[in-house]
């Protein structure tokens, strides 16, 4: 664990290979080069290369500078790696506001690094297993971030479970993040600390509308005001206020039935929740012979679940033959290089057993 001034990074010497890419991407930021590589996520299928302009990483950041009211010698908290837009805005932001950095080395547990910590913390990004492990943790997370004008948690969805302890817990602002490689990190945040909020709310100059077939499309300043057409099935209830659906890329074909398996996954959410339980899990078509596709859960974890005790509760909210009809589970799912579970992956290492 160690903090930089950017204000003396020329006496700064990366001391493993994290802080390597760290002193890399800011070396080369501070050289003025116009172009960043970065690779999506691959959580849902292959990485993608894109390649950004630097004008659509500073634009990123003023909004996010803007949103958080981000000041001179603030501290930003990196943890995960710069490598992905997310880890990699934490620095721009960082050096464009002229804030201090923390950096500790990116790893799914970081309480031990943060109970040792006596810098104050202003801002910090976490991905969602980073985030439930600290919640978890029996460590001061109110203590910790006193200071914070914003805890971000980005890269996937929380579960309900998670989403209603951080309320019960935080009394300093968490925000839910959207957003992707190609609109350069978040676009939009769910309050869910303080005053949390069920919606998603885009940052200022964000503009949102939908496809026919309900995709969401994005144009913001780090887009260029072009239009980014997403894989995510949403609800628009304002201008400035969105509720994701699901994916398109998701959706399972059973039978000739088109099955969202987020609506599925909301209502064992719920499940979960009432059993006081905290489980990593998700639906996915899985190939079948007589029905095209059967919907299936993937369940991470050596607790063992009954597929008939969870649906005789989803049938309350479901059509019999909407209804998970396989139950998978793994001691650990495979995750993409950036921490998500890469579900992919996942199916063929369950199909495999």
């Amino acid at each position: 664990m160690r903090t930089i001034s950017f204000q003396n990074f020329h006496e700064f010497t990366p001391q493993n290979n994290f802080e390597v890419k760290v002193y890399d991407f800011c070396e080369k930021w501070r050289s003025n080069s116009q172009s960043f590589t970065f690779f999506t996520s691959g959580s849902t299928g292959e990485p993608k290369k894109i390649i950004l302009a630097r004008e659509q990483l500073e634009n990123s950041a003023k909004q996010t500078i803007s949103w958080l009211k981000l000041k001179e010698n603030q501290v930003a908290l990196l943890c995960i790696s710069p490598e992905f837009i997310g880890g990699a805005m934490v620095l721009v932001r960082a050096m464009m506001a002229q804030m201090d950095l923390l950096l500790i080395e990116p790893q799914q547990d970081v309480t031990a690094e943060l109970i040792s910590c006596r810098q104050s913390i202003h801002l910090a990004s976490f991905v969602p297993n980073q985030w439930k492990v600290l919640l978890n943790s029996k460590i001061d997370l109110n203590s910790i971030f006193k200071n914070a004008v914003g805890v971000l948690i980005g890269g996937a969805d929380l579960d309900l479970v998670t989403k209603n302890k951080t309320h019960n817990c935080c009394q300093f602002p968490v925000y839910l993040t959207y957003g992707m490689t190609e609109t350069v990190s978040h676009i939009a945040f769910q309050s869910i600390g303080i005053h949390p909020t069920n919606f998603l709310e885009t940052l200022p100059f964000v503009k949102i509308r939908q496809t026919l077939d309900g995709k969401l499309c994005i144009a913001s300043p780090s887009t260029w005001q072009k239009w980014i057409e997403t894989e995510d099935l949403v609800e628009i209830i304002e201008s400035n206020k969105f509720l994701i659906k699901g994916r398109a890329n998701r959706i399972i074909n059973s039978a000739g039935l088109k099955i969202n398996p987020k609506a599925l996954e909301e209502k064992l959410d719920v499940f979960f929740e009432l059993h006081e339980l905290q489980v990593n899990f998700f639906i996915a078509g899985v190939a079948d012979d007589f029905f095209g596709e059967v919907v299936s859960i993937f369940v991470e974890g050596s607790q063992t679940f009954e597929l008939n005790k969870l649906n005789d509760f989803l049938i309350q909210f479901f059509e019999k033959n909407k209804l998970p009809k396989r139950l998978y589970q793994l001691v650990t799912f495979e995750k993409t290089p950036s921490g998500k579970i890469d579900q992919q992956k996942t199916i063929g290492k369950a199909l495999a057993i």
